[in-house]
């Protein structure tokens, strides 16, 4: 009994030593792993954050094993998501944009969000809370520089209602 814990207090011992013996990264190597990982898509840091090992494992293997192989996997995925969570802060998603104006659409810039609505109501409010009837349609998108960018008015030739044109003539009375 004395021989096993005492072989296992030695692989303890040992396992502290070399963690804490392991190297530590530089400024500068922390710089050359952002610079990889600022290349990266945003699937790629998705998938080298994810909460699935397998999956992480795989994006590490594939995607920075080559550039960063010197560096731990679990040093790596803190980065990326740092990076992606930054990105994801600032990133521009615009859910319509093929600006369809048959499809109510957004744009959204970390929690701030733009609708597309009907004439004369507040685009940052969702389209249902607005009462009033206009014909023509506002809609949004991403601008260039990363910011909201409202499109020109449609005139929609049945109305417009909830942020979308009305696809069909009304029925006669």
């Amino acid at each position: 009994m004395k021989k096993v814990m005492l072989l296992i207090f030695m692989l303890v011992a040992v396992s502290l030593l070399l963690i804490s013996c392991s190297p530590k990264a530089s400024d500068k190597e922390l710089s050359e792993i952002d610079k990889v990982l600022q290349n990266s898509s945003n699937e790629e840091l998705q998938k080298m954050t994810s909460d699935d090992n397998t999956v992480a494992g795989e994006a590490y293997a594939t995607i920075y094993s080559g550039k960063l192989s010197k560096y731990s996997q679990s040093l790596i995925k803190e980065r990326a998501k740092s990076i992606y969570e930054q990105r994801l802060t600032y990133l521009c998603i615009d859910s319509d944009p093929d600006h369809d104006i048959f499809k109510a659409g957004t744009v959204k810039i970390g929690t701030e969000i733009h609708y597309d609505v009907c004439g004369g109501c507040d685009s940052t409010e969702p389209p249902q809370n607005c009462k009033e009837e206009k014909d023509y349609l506002i809609q949004w998108e991403c601008g260039d520089d990363h910011s909201f960018k409202q499109l020109r008015g449609y005139q929609c030739p049945y109305g417009c209602d909830n942020g979308v044109c009305i696809r069909d003539k009304p029925p006669q009375n």
